[in-house]
């Protein structure tokens, strides 16, 4: 019991510090319900999940954005910088069957810019929100979203996600499923 109560005590003061900061930045009522924050039992924040997607056109080179719940506004884009040399480490993973593996944290109000992630990470300064909104080339891209365990290198081993496609995804947890009509 003695072991645990240090930790305990750093566990509190952190906890403390967190509720002490203050953000400038104010939060509009209907952003929150689009921000997930996953936590574990002891209340910490857990990592970010193994997101598998797949999406009704070929936007795996265009930027992700986040927009708010109505898809009238964006909530979150990236800074070129975000994107790493010429946007290469933040350009999804490749999978079988049209799948990939996000490695930008998109979520279910995820949408696509024009930009290319090389044409994105080579700006000098990143436009308005409000120019980027006219940027976009599809609000409603997705037609699934697949949770895949926590972000680790095992969960997001791609062997093991294109096994699970293989198999229809067992065991994971399905964030966005459309069925998309035929074309005649």
């Amino acid at each position: 019991m003695k072991k645990q109560q240090p930790l305990i005590a750093c566990c509190l003061l952190l906890s403390l510090s967190f509720v002490a900061c203050k953000s400038s930045r104010h939060i509009n009522q209907n952003e929150i319900s689009t921000i997930e924050i996953t936590t574990t039992e002891s209340g910490m924040a857990a990592l970010p999940p193994c997101l598998v997607y797949k999406t009704r056109g070929d936007y795996a080179d265009k930027v992700p954005v986040l927009l708010n719940a109505k898809k009238t506004a964006i909530i979150s884009y990236p800074a070129p910088s975000d994107l790493g040399s010429e946007g290469k480490e933040a350009c999804p993973v490749i999978l079988e069957q049209g799948y990939l593996l996000d490695n930008r944290g998109i979520s279910t109000n995820v949408a696509f810019l024009e930009y290319t992630y090389e044409q994105y990470a080579s700006l000098k300064k990143v436009p308005g929100k409000e120019e980027l909104f006219k940027k976009i080339i599809d609000k409603s891209p997705l037609t699934e979203l697949w949770e895949c365990g926590t972000r680790t290198p095992e969960n997001c081993d791609t062997e093991r996600l294109n096994k699970l496609i293989r198999e229809n995804f067992p065991g994971c947890k399905p964030l966005v499923l459309k069925v998309e009509p035929p074309s005649l």
